[in-house]
């Protein structure tokens, strides 16, 4: 459990070095966009500080952002484009090679719609996404999300909207027949289990 900890505090410190540097890079390019905000939200082992040797981090970028707005830097892009450069930076960096390897690879299959969706959401579009249409595996992932790196009122935001997602009054039946069955499936599709072995995860 320690070692977990250890390794989650020293990914959560490379993604906030990562992203002041992405972010650092785009501004002289392109400047801010003026009351905005970036954050990357860590799911998964990351998201509950238990990751281990070589684990990837699955990560969920959001932005605050007018529908309007646009980055005020001589060569202006529009929000939508500035933050999905600004999260194709940080991926980058993070899938940086060297001589000692890379430091992380991120895995962006937990975003709203999956790999069919955006890079980065806004805020409000993640939050509807979540209430409305969220598959309930989706919303059992919340449980283990965390904000990781970014900006702190969007970070508070999303622990505020997370907690309220998790707390909704569901029925329990139907809830379980659904787990029940998407475990069944799982099982099928992806356990490795064999007579000399048994495939915990």
């Amino acid at each position: 459990v320690a070692a977990s900890r250890l390794l989650t505090c020293l990914a959560e410190a490379v993604l906030q070095q990562c992203l002041q540097l992405a972010a650092g890079d785009l501004q002289r390019q392109h400047g801010t966009v003026p009351d905005s905000g970036f954050a990357a939200i860590g799911y998964g082992s990351l998201g509950a500080r238990s990751l281990s040797f070589n684990s990837d981090l699955d990560l969920v970028f959001l932005d605050r952002s007018g529908p309007d707005a646009a980055s005020d830097g001589v060569r202006t892009l529009d929000a939508p484009r500035y933050f999905l450069r600004l999260a194709q930076k940080l991926i980058a960096l993070l899938n940086l090679s060297t001589p000692a390897g890379s430091l992380y690879e991120a895995d962006m299959r937990l975003r709203p719609d999956g790999a069919k969706g955006l890079l980065v959401s806004r805020f409000e579009s993640f939050e509807q996404y979540q209430q409305q249409r969220a598959w309930t595996w989706e919303l059992q992932a919340l449980v283990r999300a965390r904000a990781g790196a970014g900006d702190p009122p969007l970070c508070q935001r999303f622990e505020r909207a997370r907690e309220a997602l998790i707390a909704v009054e569901r029925d329990s039946g139907p809830l379980l027949d659904e787990i029940s069955a998407m475990r069944r499936r799982m099982r099928a599709e992806l356990d490795r289990s064999d007579d000399g072995h048994y495939d915990l995860k």
